[in-house]
């Protein structure tokens, strides 16, 4: 079963993303910031992030420099409406994918669900 860590200040869209991911299988959790989340990882394995990049409270590439300075090895996808960051920079920077909000649900899980396989 993948750990699925969801970081997103929108928690109607944590919730509503964990318990899609639930439904599929995975094992779930929220946080609602990136400082949150970094607590977290200090206390659980997680092998799979999904984050929002502009949060308040730490945001996406802070939360991803830190998996990477901390050499966790957790692949992080972004979802993002809006970011002063492009998708090649937040790439070269470590991201595994980007995604667009507004998501397509079905379309999103689908690809999620392809790229946790490789992680099993």
């Amino acid at each position: 079963m993948i750990n699925l860590l969801i970081v997103d200040d929108e928690t109607s869209i944590a919730e509503l993303l964990a318990e899609v991911f639930s439904l599929e299988g995975f094992n779930c959790d929220c946080s609602y910031s990136g400082n949150q989340a970094i607590q977290k990882l200090a206390d659980k394995k997680f092998d799979l992030i999904i984050s929002d990049v502009k949060m308040g409270d730490g945001d996406g590439p802070s939360l991803l420099n830190h998996v990477k300075t901390k050499d966790l090895g957790i692949p992080l996808i972004f979802i993002t409406g809006h970011s002063e960051f492009t998708e090649n920079e937040l790439r070269d920077q470590g991201a595994l994918q980007v995604f667009y909000k507004p998501l397509d649900l079905d379309q999103f899980i689908q690809e999620i669900k392809v790229i946790s396989k490789t992680l099993s």
